[in-house]
């Protein structure tokens, strides 16, 4: 399993945990995180979310355009988070010592 795809199982089971039912999502961000791996990338960008969206849905703009990006922005959202506070973490440790 790759870390995005890691991270997509992580997400998903903290949003059920919280109570979100996460349906749509649930076969959507697996499918985003293969697309990812698939062109080698590591990285959600919004040109990757939107790459993908248009490579599922080719020259057709449907209902699910909008609902796979919202899909996506909520777990950017979740890894942009759970980042950061690595980060801070470890420079307040730098700086204690």
């Amino acid at each position: 399993m790759t870390g995005l795809r890691q991270a997509v199982d992580d997400y998903l089971q903290l949003r059920r945990s919280l109570g979100h039912q996460m349906n749509e999502a649930a076969y959507l961000l697996p499918d985003f995180a293969a697309f990812l791996d698939e062109r080698g990338e590591q990285t959600v960008t919004i040109a990757a979310a939107l790459d993908w969206v248009k490579a599922r849905e080719p020259g057709v703009v449907t209902t699910s355009s909008p609902r796979r990006v919202t899909a996506v922005r909520g777990f950017a959202r979740y890894i942009a988070r759970s980042i950061r506070p690595r980060r801070r973490c470890a420079a307040a440790r730098s700086l204690s010592a």
